[in-house]
Formats: C-alpha cells, structure tokens, sequence
C-alpha cells in the first residue's frame, strides 16, 4: 500500500530548526557588528586587538551562513507546500548556495583564528620577548588565515561542482551534501 507522505510533509518537522538557525545567526550578526564597532571606533583598541578584530569577523560570516542557511531551507520547505514529488537536487547545485559557502568559511575561520590565538598566548608566556615581535604582524597573520580558509573553499567547491558534480545531494544541502563526505 502507498504511503500519501508529501514532501512538505517529510521536511516540516526541520522548520522549527530553520528557525532557530534563523534567529541565532541574526543574534550572531548583532552582537559581533557591535563587537566590531567597539574594536574599530578606537585606534589603540584597533591595533592592540587586531586578532579579536578578525575573529569577530569571521564569527559575523558564520552568523550571516545560520541566518541564510534558516531562511533558505525555511523557503526551500514552504516551497513543497503544494508538491506531491521529492525534487532531485545534485551535489552542484548545493555547493553553489551562498549560504553553504558561508557556512563554510564561518565555521573555519573562527576555529583557525582561535587557535592561533591559543599559540599566540603559549609564545606569551613561554617567550615574551619573540612575543613582541609577532605582536608586530597581527594583521598579516590574520590575512594568512584568510588566505588558507579561501584555500579550503576553492578545494571544496572544487570537489562540489567539478569532482562530484552529478552526485545526488540532499534536498536542504548541508555542508556533506555540496562538498562530498570525503571533505566535510
């Protein structure tokens, strides 16, 4: 006997979760806008705390990938309101998502940067005084950082269009879905 499950059907359960994704990237982007705005109204703060700086920026990429990745697939679900078929999505056409490649570089950069900041503490205290010559090149350590994670991108949107083009993805694509499971 055949099941009379839409495709709405299956993917409303996952709104309530577009929605949280929704209302904390939204609060990610506030509170790191002032954040930044704090850092950048004042030059001593803005040279002493350059990595802070950066790191609250790469956090307001990785708000603004949850609050479109909520408001895509909040759209993307109300879109099979009337659908009676599961729509055939391809690894490509996730990995072209804006909202995908933002949460991708929103959940590397901060973790890269955060780490290091955690090298620059140890150097610190084991090392003040080759300390006070990395604190001279905060701003070139954090575009190096910029750099890798752009790096990582092009190798995943490498992987997503090129590679694993015709690859079958999910209908919401995540991150496994336009990259491939080799890369997330």
């Amino acid at each position: 006997m055949a099941s009379n499950t839409t495709p709405f059907d299956t993917y409303s359960s996952v709104l309530s979760v577009c929605y949280t994704y929704s209302a904390l990237g939204f609060l990610a982007v506030c509170c790191n806008l002032f954040v930044l705005l704090v850092y950048i109204s004042k030059s001593s703060i803005r040279t002493r705390y350059v990595l802070f700086c950066f790191i609250a920026l790469a956090d307001l990429i990785n708000g603004l990938g949850f609050l479109m990745t909520g408001i895509k697939r909040s759209f993307k679900i109300w879109a099979l309101n009337n659908s009676t078929e599961f729509p055939i999505t391809y690894r490509y056409q996730c990995a072209l998502e804006f909202n995908t490649t933002f949460m991708l570089v929103g959940s590397q950069w901060p973790a890269l940067l955060i780490s290091i900041l955690g090298v620059e503490r140890f150097i610190a205290v084991t090392f003040p005084r080759k300390y006070f010559e990395i604190s001279k090149h905060y701003l070139s350590i954090s575009l190096t950082s910029l750099v890798l994670v752009t790096f990582s991108l092009f190798l995943a949107l490498f992987m997503g269009i090129i590679l694993q083009r015709n690859d079958l993805g999910a209908y919401l694509c995540t991150m496994t879905a336009s990259y491939g499971w080799e890369y997330s």
